[in-house]
């Protein structure tokens, strides 16, 4: 039995073991490797290109392959396999350590077989995957049960056995009591009661991560680590992200922290998730990039999930771009605001999205309900020159976060917000590239309540030739105003959208309100000292709500807006949005553009000769018709193509009979909309009855 039972405590500590070991195993060529559960880990390149590479207090040293890949990975929320496989070892009674034989266990007065005294059955005592390797809290429980049910006679004091010098000490698991009461000849019950207090006054809970609710005092340590890379050389430093995941819990320190003037490519391996701090005003960053480039690059497979984190007033943002450009190649990352109001990023120059998907979450809410919230966080925050340029194959997502209260006013957060004063600020959505943002929704019981605008702020330069969806926010009040987001709403007099191509929708979101203080979001509106010069180049079409009274229909442009077509087209459809079917409050809906589908009008009326002396205000009365069928038609997605209606409304303005060529009937999907291509109604003549 004892020989069974060791074998299977060698298997796992083999298994254990390679646990640690592929913890930190990197590709072969691989010549730094930094495990950010064993310490910070700090890379750095003076201005003479010179690099130092620690982790913790030690010095991480070039493995001489000829490369200089540095690859940063572990998570600093668990324990490493290092300290699972020394929880074995303290799971292994005094008597086994002191390095017993079984005949020696039987002199002690052990008279149960090993099987017995685990409480195994025969075949579970055989089967070698029987032995679990547990959470740190549980092998603690473990080991003092195993205590308890092995303690030696205190009349048969086992012999003590010479220490072998293959003993083997792991780094980093060095415990001295532990190596003493090892080398003692027996462990007393009292012995045995000090270790296991002094074990319970070494535990620590800790509350602020999602790792176990009782951690070792090294598991607390790793969760206390963080990354800083400073490049201050002009030469690009890259620096690859395997698997890492690291909360700076209660730190107050970034998840990731960059710095110096040199460029910086973070390259990403795997499932990557980083979260700022939870401590201060604000709380810390999950990425804070310095004066250089910083671009974040993946491999197929890889993405990067970075979280700001909050603070006793509001949150941080899930990506500082503080002075430099931010570049998205082909990755896959997702930002969002800690919370309180956060920011998913927050940048002062362009942010290039190429053959990349990009999903921005502002913060919700710190105190979720309570009226001493902040309102939603912002998805984009843009400023001095921001940019957003979205290119070919490439999808943002921006989504501004949700603000209920009860008593107290409640604001969404902005997907897009610019606040920029040069021309170039706002963003560009290449042909082939996808923008969808939407405004953060807002509630509340009794207080006034604002919907979050899909872009808010002075864009200097707006420019579309792919596809784009603004959607504001919805607003819901239980006896205050309320007042839907904007699809757009635009601050100063230098501001230029153009839409070169493509459709561009813009909706405003929906109202409800007690006693009718409702008013829904527009799709263009600016400020008192606004102005919006609007260009729809050839090509394009921009959709827009259709203007209204407050009855249920949305607003559609609104405000100092000087338009020019230029080739383009303006549509207008009804505000499909309604709180309670399509869009409810707590819901997060992503609105694509809606799917045209083209149909000629074309076919021949005919006059009663009994009203023959009519036919001029006849004629006039039908094309008002025929006009208002064609409105009718493309004023809301999802509305078949139906020329019942045509024809009721041509004999209602007079008409004896018509004779239609086209349209035939055609049922269309919510996400469709019909486009008249050509409208050819002619007089066919008068007939008698």
């Amino acid at each position: 039995m004892r020989l069974r039972k060791n074998m299977k405590r060698t298997a796992a500590a083999v298994l254990a073991l390679s646990m640690a070991v592929s913890a930190v195993a990197a590709p072969a060529s691989a010549a730094y490797i930094c495990d950010v559960s064993q310490g910070n880990v700090v890379v750095s390149v003076d201005k003479s290109g010179n690099k130092t590479i620690k982790v913790g207090d030690k010095d991480v040293q070039d493995n001489k392959d000829g490369t200089d890949d540095i690859i940063i990975t572990g998570d600093n929320t668990k324990p490493t396999a290092t300290e699972s496989l020394n929880a074995e070892d303290e799971n292994t009674s005094e008597v086994e350590k002191s390095g017993e034989n079984a005949s020696e266990v039987e002199k002690s007065g052990e008279n149960a077989s090993e099987v017995e005294k685990s409480g195994e059955t025969e075949e579970q005592a055989q089967e070698p995957g029987s032995l679990e390797l547990l959470a740190p809290e549980d092998e603690e429980k473990q080991a003092q049960e195993k205590e308890t049910q092995e303690k030696p006679a205190d009349s048969q004091e086992p012999e003590q056995t010479e220490q072998t010098s293959d003993q083997v000490i792991e780094y980093g698991q060095y415990d001295a009591e532990a190596q003493k009461e090892a080398a003692k000849p027996a462990a007393k019950p009292a012995a045995e009661q000090k270790a296991g207090e002094k074990k319970a006054a070494e535990e620590k809970t800790y509350g602020d991560t999602n790792a176990p609710t009782t951690l070792t005092e090294k598991a607390q340590d790793a969760a206390r680590n963080v990354v800083k890379i400073i490049n201050n050389s002009t030469n690009l430093l890259t620096v690859i992200f395997s698997n890492l995941k690291v909360d700076a819990g209660d730190t107050g320190k970034d998840a990731v922290k960059i710095e110096g003037t040199g460029d910086v490519t973070l390259e990403l391996e795997g499932k990557n998730e980083l979260t700022g701090g939870n401590s201060g005003d604000f709380g810390t960053r999950g990425i804070t990039s310095g004066k250089g480039k910083l671009t974040i690059q993946g491999k197929e497979g890889s993405s990067l999930s970075t979280t700001g984190g909050s603070g006793t007033k509001g949150g941080s943002f899930g990506i500082c771009a503080t002075s430099g450009k931010l570049d998205l190649v082909n990755a896959t990352v997702t930002a969002t605001g800690g919370f309180g109001g956060g920011s998913g990023i927050s940048a002062n120059d362009e942010v290039n999205i190429k053959n990349s998907k990009l999903t921005a979450k502002g913060g919700g809410q710190l105190h979720p309900g309570e009226d001493t919230s902040t309102g939603g966080g912002t998805g984009i925050s843009l400023f001095v020159k921001g940019k957003v340029v979205v290119g070919e194959g490439s999808e943002v997502i921006a989504i501004g976060g949700d603000h209920k209260t009860v008593k107290k006013s409640a604001w969404g957060g902005a997907a897009l917000r610019f606040l920029g004063t040069g021309v170039g600020c706002g963003y560009e959505v290449q042909k082939g590239g996808k923008l969808t943002a939407i405004g953060g929704n807002a509630e509340s019981k009794s207080g006034v309540v604002t919907g979050g605008d899909a872009l808010n702020g002075m864009g200097g330069g707006i420019v579309s030739s792919g596809e784009t969806t603004l959607i504001g926010g919805n607003a819901k009040s239980g006896s205050g105003k309320a007042t839907g987001g904007n699809a757009s709403f635009y601050d100063g007099d230098s501001n230029q959208v153009t839409v070169k191509g493509g459709t561009t929708t813009a909706l405003g979101g929906k109202a409800e309100g007690a006693d009718g203080k409702a008013t829904n979001g527009s799709s263009i509106k600016t400020s008192r000292n606004g102005k919006i010069g609007l260009s729809v180049e050839t090509g394009g079409t921009l959709v827009t709500a259709m203007p209204g009274e407050r009855d249920g229909k949305g607003n559609g442009i609104i405000g100092d807006v000087e338009i020019k077509t230029d080739g383009g087209k303006i549509e207008e459809v009804e505000n499909a949005l309604t709180p309670k079917d399509v869009r409810p409050l707590t819901d997060k809906v992503l609105v694509g553009s809606p799917e045209t589908v083209e149909y000629a009008l074309a076919g021949k009326w005919f006059l009663s000769s009994s009203d023959s002396t009519l036919l001029a205000s006849i004629t006039k009365a039908v094309d008002a018709a025929v006009e208002g069928y064609r409105l009718w038609q493309r004023s809301k997605p999802g509305r078949d193509i139906n020329p019942d209606e045509l024809l009721a409304r041509m004999r209602n303005a007079g008409a004896k009979r018509v004779e239609l060529a086209t349209p035939v009937f055609q049922r269309l999907t919510e996400t469709q909309i019909a486009r008249e291509t050509s409208v050819a109604m002619t007089f066919g003549g008068v007939e008698d009855e």
